[in-house]
């Protein structure tokens, strides 16, 4: 330790971090200790006072002052703000620092001073002597402690009035929230447990937003937070100080003589600590900022947890509060949903109201309301007129005013006078509280039946507030509107009046009560709308939303004059226009819009309007686009079609004709406007309007040949949407019922298609060559030939047809194979094709085939042809097999083969032309025999092995690629035999000279592209056969151009796999690494894609049991290697976040893979792993230093690696992992680290399975990605959403989360309410089953069983979640065996809703009651009677095998007129003629 440092040590214990003053405390000792030593020389020289005396005096002290010092030092540690100095160890060390000075002091008084004074020598001190200076020195300690406990005392109060004050303001503040409703009880909510959980770790502290709307439950949930924590809490309510204009003043008001920002730090130096702020959004903008302020200083304190509860809008509007939302210092933002439709419906039956209207159950989801309901429902209130919250506040103002005696008919009134005279005073004071007097009856009454409650603990004072702050603001609005009715300026002078704190809902209020006092509008209203709308003079956003919220309901025909002011006002207010059109507005409105002609060239939101409100008013959407919606560019007549998808089929269907005109009335075009109308075409197919849908596939098809893409990305787009189109028994579908018209529209397409590629290439259709690169087996709807129309429809074409073949006779079979044998070579191919898959039928057609000469010569079709012959023959009879043998032995194409020889032969000079052209004959009989070898007579077979023992290359068979790269043939200019017979300097002089000119085509039986790339897979493939030989000449590669250097580490990196001994000679190691070190090293001069090739090397070759010792023995090397390509400057931010429309993008595990950082760290990680795999220990500081420097890497490619790498980092080294998990999953607010949280995160759940024993270290984790999901904050990590469903899934199915229910993942994730995220976890449960056998999925029956009850507890029959529930419906296709109909007879009624939204859970009931039929008659039948009589059967759906089974029973075992056979036969009846024949048998 250096001198600097040790003088900084000094002053932070003697002076606590310096929070006293040293001059004063160690001046005070000084003088204390000069006074003490001269007092004492003084007695000593007067001969007062006797040594023995001086000894007595120094005992004394030496006993007491070190009890002194040891109190002061510790009331001085309670009152720092540093924690160190609250620990034992700390206060030691103040003590320490306290007698060092002491003593230092005291030597060097005695060296100075006594010394002098009395000529005595150090060594000659006496025992009084030694004793006097240990208590000088402890006296020395004690006066420099009393010292600093004096200046701490002045600076701040005692930890205990701190706490004090603190658990005063809370329990008051607590006090007032009553999260109780009157007939219901405690309300529990999944957000408590999942705040609490986030604050249970004292040293994991989470700082919290919690938002929602108002009257959602925020206040309740905080207090059942503070009551259950196991922290200190300091529970603020900034609505009591909603008006502060400083910090100080905050303090002042909770009673705090210094900041509270230093008393929080005092407090959280000594203990974990929670500050919970209320209210938020209930202050004025002024000291919103304040608090902002606090918040964000107190959120860096250690050991302290902030929470903070805003409502929704105010935290996304206002800056102040913004700033909060983004902060990096907030961990978690919580949103508080309303609650659940099924939850509310079950609390209102507990409150009488057994069959509540939806506009009531609507209202009472805010928890607020559920309260008042609840105050109104046990006063017998009458509650079906409740449908706004404006009503609800009426009948409660009634409720009051009935409260009178018979001899006083306006007591009722007094006490609503009384409660209005409190929301007035309070309203306009800006304040919540009010003071009441015990003289007022009023004032008893209101608060014995709860309209007010105490705003203060302390029984004595008078302080009160309303129980509900919104009746207060009601009573504020009534009272204005009804009393000031001929005010002109009402709302105007109303919000220059009040704070705009509460002036938002007051405006709210007094325009519902305005527009609710006659059964019509008043007559000024569009007077007064027209005012507020305005965009000058207007109301601001939010005011005018308000107003909006009331408007958005009225019929728009009812009031025209109102509703052309609206809209006319809305269009010069953009915000508004968008705020007032969404499902929640009247149709109405959708009408008076077309009927102003605002759909003629209609802004975007308007349509999005029609989106929102297609599928609840589908009639007014489908005239509006029919009759009024035109004038529209190319972009909005897509969003028409979107609209349209959105409405049921049988709407959707009649508006076709639209679409089709869409795609025919311009120039073909692929843009969005084709993806929308390919969605629409599969929604038609698949509901089996196939006319409909034939009609727009074939323009689809032809504008996908024709079209030029709008976009850079539109071409792949339209392929894909094209291929979906036709995924998933689509195609099976139109074929099936369809089968002529859709193969003629598939074969025109692909001749048109054939075309266009002839005219691409100057070529007539004839003369187009295809098969010879690839079979049209490879092709089909879901391979990757998506991108060229040509490659497209040939996949398409094949589909058809095997669909086809599976349904037509063998006649119509032979007719179409002949009629394409006939055509052109595209379609003569497909011949062979169809031959090859079902020639077993048509041995003939194979036969003709097979014996003509021209097929062995036509270059065109050669693999296509060939497969025929490998897969046909076995077809032939054997008198045609031996034909074919004959012919083959005859080489029909000898002619070819000796012009080849003749062109060679100058290159083979030592060999003839015969003799060349009889070693390409007999090659090409061997290729030819090979594929047919089991079926060749035995002289042949003795041939044929002649044959393959005669040349040194394998045959090569049909099935082999015959592209390599893509689709061309690379080949190199120089053959391998040559290449081989160079030396190893020669070889890399011929890389770095190339004395070749490329040729882009050469053809003879294939297409090759000669030049560079044959050369270097040639190369790569020599020098790694004989790696060794190679090795002194490596590193010269380098001088070459980069694709040897390529070729040759990416094919290294595919063979190390199977042949690891590839890198057993140290030599070719040695130049390897060198050669990889040239280019990791010289990123200007070795492009990116070659520097990713050395990390893939290094990252699979770890990743190999067998090849990763090899990597291990040059260590240091390949360290160097790895940690420089961590540095690369691959990826920069374009390559990391691509743009919206490229490959990429919002993905960073795509771009992880692709770019060289991230894949230097995923190579880093597993080399890591196997260091601690063989050495059994901890990773080494510096992989672990390289590994925490690429925590702060910029790149979200490299982040996402962490948590796609993050089990493998769990086995290398748990503990490093856990100190850094903040760092790996950051959960702050702040863009930035909502971001890397994301990326890391989504590749964890997508690429990794959970694991018991990982869960509970993340467990805080899934809560706070579920919160980002939710958000829509994900990114698009390929099946990252379904994943993170199959983790929860797991997580429950198996146990690893043991909490109870409501503090469970699952159970948070319901409550968010969100249905996609919902569904994925039932499909996630429903494909478990699907993979399991049927004892594996029984096992998990219970839970499953327990899951669908949750669910259909929650969401009741909400249409939303049909999706979500049917997967739990299918669930019983994997244990319809096992479980009996009495175990789900309820979950099956509770889920016919859901159940008839779909078709496949349609299916699957039906099948399962089949099988419970016989035995459970009544309970199936009655089941699949109320599914036919109460809801629409699926499109199409008929009536099945599975349906006689339900039925046949009671028909066959129960008398006519048993209730049973009747339910039978009029389920039967709604199938009409379909059931006919089953009736008439069992009548």
């Amino acid at each position: 330790m250096g001198f600097s440092s040790a003088k900084d040590l000094f002053f932070e214990y003697s002076t606590f971090g310096g929070e006293t003053n040293f001059t004063k405390s160690i001046g005070s000792a000084i003088f204390g200790l000069i006074t003490t030593v001269v007092g004492l020389q003084l007695s000593l020289i007067s001969a007062g006072l006797s040594g023995t005396g001086i000894s007595i005096i120094s005992t004394i002290s030496i006993l007491l002052f070190p009890i002194g010092i040891i109190y002061y030092t510790f009331k001085s540690a309670t009152r720092t703000t540093d924690s160190k100095f609250h620990t034992r160890l700390g206060r030691s060390k103040v003590m320490a620092t306290y007698l060092f000075i002491g003593g230092f002091s005291v030597l060097l008084l005695h060296t100075v001073g006594i010394t002098i004074m009395t000529q005595v020598g150090f060594l000659d001190l006496t025992v009084p002597d030694i004793l006097l200076g240990l208590a000088l020195s402890l006296g020395f300690a004690f006066v420099v402690a009393v010292a600093n406990y004096s200046t701490l005392s002045d600076s701040y109060p005692s930890l205990s009035k701190v706490l004090d004050v603190f658990e005063t303001e809370s329990s008051e503040k607590l006090e007032r929230i009553d999260n109780k409703i009157e007939g219901i009880g405690h309300v529990p909510r999944s957000e408590t447990n999942r705040i609490l959980e986030s604050i249970h770790e004292p040293d994991d502290l989470d700082d919290i937003i919690i938002k929602g709307e108002g009257g959602v439950g925020k206040s309740g949930i905080l207090k059942r937070v503070s009551e259950n924590s196991e922290h200190d809490i300091l529970f603020i309510d900034a609505s009591s100080y909603s008006i502060i204009r400083s910090e100080s003043d905050l303090a002042e008001e909770l009673g705090l003589d210094v900041s509270l920002e230093t008393c929080i730090q005092q407090v959280a130096a000594n203990r974990p600590f929670v500050v919970v702020v209320d209210q938020l959004d209930d202050t004025n903008r002024e000291a919103g900022e304040i608090y902002k302020n606090v918040i964000l200083a107190v959120a860096q304190i250690d050991s302290v947890s902030t929470i903070i509860a805003c409502r929704a809008y105010d935290l996304e509007h206002y800056s102040e509060f913004v700033a909060l939302s983004n902060s990096e210092y907030i961990d978690n933002i919580i949103t508080v949903n309303t609650l659940d439709e099924s939850k509310v419906r079950d609390y209102l039956e507990k409150l009488g109201v057994t069959s509540p209207s939806q506009d009531l159950v609507n209202l009472c989801k805010e928890i607020e309301y559920l309260d008042v309901v609840g105050r109104l429902a046990n006063r017998g209130s009458e509650l079906e007129n409740l449908s706004e919250q404006v009503t609800v506040w009426e009948e409660y103002r009634k409720l009051l005013e009935e409260d009178h005696s018979s001899d006083d008919q306006l007591r009722g009134t007094r006490i609503v006078d009384r409660a209005v005279e409190h929301a007035v005073r309070t309203t306009e004071s800006g304040s919540s509280v009010f003071s009441i007097s015990d003289r007022q009856w009023t004032d008893q009454r209101l608060r014995s039946m709860g309209v007010i409650q105490r705003g203060s603990k302390s029984s004595g004072e008078r302080t009160f507030r309303f129980r509900h702050q919104q009746f207060q603001l009601y009573l504020y609005a009534w009272d204005k509107v009804t009393g000031t009715v001929d005010d002109e300026n009402l709302f105007r002078d109303t919000l220059d009046e009040l704070d705009e704190n509460i002036n938002n809902d007051v405006v709210k209020w007094m325009f519902a009560v305005y527009t609710d006092q006659e059964g019509e509008l008043p007559s000024d209203t569009a007077e007064f709308l027209e005012e507020i709308l305005d965009d000058v003079d207007g109301f601001g956003f939010y005011w005018a939303s308000k107003i909006i919220d009331v408007v958005k309901k009225w019929d728009a025909a009812q009031n025209q004059p109102v509703t052309n002011t609206v809209l006319e006002k809305l269009e010069t207010r953009e915000d508004l226009y968008k705020y007032f059109f969404d499902a929640g507005t009247d149709p109405s409105w959708a009408e008076a819009l077309a009927e102003a002609g605002k759909f003629q060239s209609p802004p975007s939101h308007l349509l999005g309007y029609l989106h929102e409100i297609a599928s609840l008013h589908p009639e007014v959407v489908k005239e509006i686009i029919r009759e009024d919606v035109s004038e529209l560019d190319r972009r909005s007549q897509a969003t028409v079609v979107s609209v349209i998808n959105e409405l049921p089929l049988e709407h959707g269907v009649e508006l076709a004709d639209i679409v089709q005109d869409g795609l025919e009335d311009q120039e073909p075009t692929i843009d969005l406007y084709y993806s929308r109308a390919s969605e629409f075409v599969e929604n038609l197919i698949n509901g089996e309007f196939f006319e409909e849908g034939l009609e727009l596939a074939d323009s689809l098809l032809r504008v996908r040949l024709e079209g030029e893409p709008e976009g850079p990305n539109d071409e792949m787009m339209s392929s894909y949407y094209l291929t979906s189109l036709f995924e998933e028994g689509t195609l099976e579908r139109l074929i099936e019922n369809r089968p002529e018209e859709s193969l003629e529209i598939f074969e025109e397409n692909m001749r048109t298609a054939a075309e266009h590629r002839a005219e691409n290439r100057g070529q007539a259709v004839e003369e187009l060559s295809f098969f010879y690169l690839k079979s049209i087996s490879n092709y089909g709807i879901e391979q990757n030939d998506r991108y060229q129309p040509f490659e497209l429809y040939i996949g398409f074409l094949r589909e058809a047809l095997d669909n086809w073949f599976e349904i037509s006779t063998d006649e119509a079979q032979k007719e179409k194979i002949e009629s394409y044998l006939d055509e052109y070579p595209v379609f003569r191919g497909f011949g062979f094709y169809l031959l090859k898959e079902y020639g077993e039928d048509h041995e003939n057609l194979v036969a003709k085939e097979l014996l003509g000469e021209e097929n062995y010569s036509d270059i065109q079709l050669k693999k296509e042809f060939d497969l025929l012959l490998k897969y046909g023959f076995e077809y032939l009879s054997t008198d045609h097999q031996n034909q074919v043998i004959e012919l083959i032995k005859s080489v029909p194409i000898q002619d070819t083969f000796t012009q080849i020889a003749e062109e060679r032969q100058e290159e083979q000079e030592d060999m003839t032309v015969d003799e060349i052209a009889e070693q390409y004959s007999s090659r090409w009989i061997r290729d030819r025999l090979w594929p047919i070898r089991e079926y060749l007579p035995d002289d042949t077979k003795e041939e044929l092995s002649e044959l393959v023992e005669r040349f040194e290359d394998d045959p090569e068979g049909p099935d082999t690629p015959a592209v390599r790269s893509g689709a061309v043939s690379y080949e190199s200019p120089e053959s391998e035999e040559d290449l081989r017979d160079r030396s190893p300097e020669d070889l890399i002089n011929f890389c770095i000279e190339e004395p070749f000119e490329e040729e882009e085509w050469y053809e003879s039986d294939s297409i090759e592209e000669t030049g560079r790339t044959g050369a270097a897979e040639k190369v790569a493939s020599i020098i790694l056969d004989e790696p060794g030989k190679y090795a002194s000449e490596l590193p010269r590669l380098a001088e070459a151009p980069e694709s040897y250097s390529t070729r040759l580490i990416g094919q290294l990196e595919d063979r190390i796999e199977e042949e690891p001994e590839i890198l057993d000679s140290e030599s070719f190691r040695t130049a390897l690494w060198d050669l990889s070190n040239q280019i990791v090293t010289n990123t200007d001069q070795w492009p990116s894609r070659t520097r990713k090739r050395v990390g893939w090397l290094l990252r699979d070759g770890f990743g190999n049991a067998d090849s990763y010792k090899y990597f291990l023995i040059e260590e240091n090397k390949i360290r160097n290697l790895i940690f420089t390509l961590t540095e690369d400057p691959d990826p920069n931010i374009e390559r990391d976040r691509p743009p919206e429309g490229y490959a990429g993008h919002n993905d960073p595990s795509h771009n992880a893979l692709n770019t060289v950082r991230p894949v230097a760290l995923d190579a880093l990680i597993i080399y890591a792993r196997r260091k601690a795999d063989d050495e059994s220990e901890e990773l080494d500081s510096e992989v672990k230093s390289k590994l925490e420097e690429k925590l702060d890497d910029p790149s979200l490619g490299v982040h996402s690696v962490f948590g796609r790498r993050f089990v493998t980092l769990w086995v290398a080294d748990q503990d490093w992992v856990v100190e850094h998990l903040t760092d790996i999953f950051p959960r702050s607010q702040s863009r930035q680290d909502k971001e890397k949280f994301t990326a890391a995160w989504d590749s964890y759940v997508a690429f990794n399975k959970t694991y018991k024993d990982i869960f509970p270290v993340l467990r805080s984790y899934y809560f706070h990605a579920i919160d980002l999901m939710v958000e829509g904050e994900n990114t698009e990590t390929v099946n990252a959403d379904q994943r993170m469903a199959g983790h929860l899934l797991t997580n429950y199915l198996f146990e690893f989360d043991l909490e109870d229910w409501s503090d469970s993942l699952l159970a948070y994730l319901y409550d968010r309410s969100d249905p996609d995220l919902a569904r994925q976890v039932a499909w996630s449960l429903w494909k478990w089953g699907d993979s399991a056998d049927e004892n594996q999925a029984l096992s998990k029956w219970e839970k499953t069983r327990v899951l669908w009850k949750r669910r259909l507890d929650q969401v009741g029959e909400d249409e939303t979640f049909s999706e979500e529930l049917s997967w739990f419906v299918r669930w019983l296709e994997h244990v319809e065996n096992s479980v009996e109909l009495d175990e789900v007879e309820g979950l099956l009624r509770d889920s016919l809703n859901h159940i008839a939204q779909n078709r496949r859970a349609w299916a699957t009931l039906e099948e399962y009651l089949s099988t419970q039929s016989n035995d459970y008659t009544e309970t199936a039948v009655d089941i699949f009677y109320k599914l036919n009589m109460r809801y629409e059967r699926p499109m199409h759906h008929g009536f099945t095998e599975e349906a006689e089974a339900i039925l046949r029973p009671a028909l066959e075992e129960f008398e006519n007129g048993d209730e049973t056979y009747e339910k039978a036969f009029e389920a039967a009846q709604t199938y009409e003629a379909e059931a006919q024949s089953f009736l008439d048998d069992h009548r």
